[in-house]
Order: structure tokens, then sequence, then C-alpha cells
């Protein structure tokens, strides 16, 4: 096995997700080993993923998301008081 150490990191990043989309998201957790989403099933279909509603977050919701960060949060924050709650996933590819 992992060991419930490693476990446990893979859960509190499945936290902070919302939810794993992809095995490969294995990957991104600091400290485990290479390869690590190849021990794991790529089937996710039944896997609940927990939306981030942009619009309606806080700056401190925004800012803990692994992959939106500080100058982003800053960015998507400053979109939505400039233009009003209308932000959308697609909008921040251009952000």
């Amino acid at each position: 096995g992992i060991g419930s150490y490693k476990a446990s990191k893979i859960v509190r990043y499945r936290e902070k997700l919302g939810g794993f989309v992809s095995v490969r998201q294995l990957d991104e957790i600091e400290d485990m080993p290479a390869g690590l989403s190849r021990w794991f099933d790529e089937d996710l279909h039944e896997t609940k993923v927990r939306k981030l509603p942009i619009n309606k977050a806080t700056f401190k919701e925004l800012v803990r998301h692994p992959y939106l960060g500080y100058e982003r949060t800053k960015i998507i924050v400053k979109h939505i008081r400039q233009y009003g709650m209308s932000c959308r996933y697609s909008t921040l590819i251009f952000l």
C-alpha cells in the first residue's frame, strides 16, 4: 500500500480541489512518488466533483484552490468587481 501518511495527503489535496477529475492530478501532490497516478484506476466517472462558485466565493475560498493562488485570485476578483457577477470559467482563459 501507499501508507496512511500519503493516503491522507491525497485526501487533503482532493478536498482542496473539490474532487479529482483525472488520476493525473495525483502527480501534482508534493512529495509523492513519480508516476503515482498509474497505481490508480483511470475511470473517475463515479467521482463527485464540487464546483467552485467563482462569482459567489470569497477571496479566501478562491485563493485556497490549488490552481488559482493569490495573483490569479486578485485578477478574478478585480474582474468580478469591474464587470459584475458574470464571470464564467471560459472567461478565465482570457484573464
